[in-house]
């Protein structure tokens, strides 16, 4: 068997050069990980919207209408706002927001919640989550 010559830094074709390196480790890749588990259970109910996009108003006045105060985050204001949306896109196989998580889970856009709403099904699931976290409910 012949000698086996090892690698040099740069040696690799698919290594970047280091002004390469510097350049991507300021703006990471939208490929990379978001964690939404934690972002999505910070409220019970969590909506992501955007300035740009008109329905995230309309979702938000259809939880005023049930006197339902949730936590609004605004896409456009994170740090990665393209890595955020992606992560979102990914999660929820929709397009754009409004992304709207009742209990940490997804439930939908502006069709699904006004429909929620309507049928009460966004009233029913906040009650039972809010009724097992104080104990309500319980025999």
């Amino acid at each position: 068997m012949g000698n086996v010559c090892p690698l040099k830094k740069g040696d690799d074709p698919n290594d970047l050069d280091e002004g390469e390196k510097d350049e991507q480790k300021d703006e990471p890749s939208i490929d990379d990980p978001y964690d939404l588990n934690v972002e999505v259970k910070k409220g019970v109910v969590v909506i992501y919207t955007h300035p740009k996009q008109k329905d995230c108003q309309t979702v938000q006045d259809l939880f005023a209408s049930i006197n339902m105060k949730p936590l609004i985050v605004d896409v456009s204001k994170d740090s990665n706002p393209k890595k955020l949306l992606h992560a979102l896109k990914k999660l929820t196989n929709d397009p754009e927001p409004p992304y709207v998580f009742i209990t940490g889970k997804y439930f939908g856009r502006l069709t699904e919640i006004d429909a929620g709403i309507k049928n009460h099904t966004v009233q029913r699931i906040i009650n039972k989550w809010l009724d097992s976290r104080v104990g309500f409910g319980q025999n």
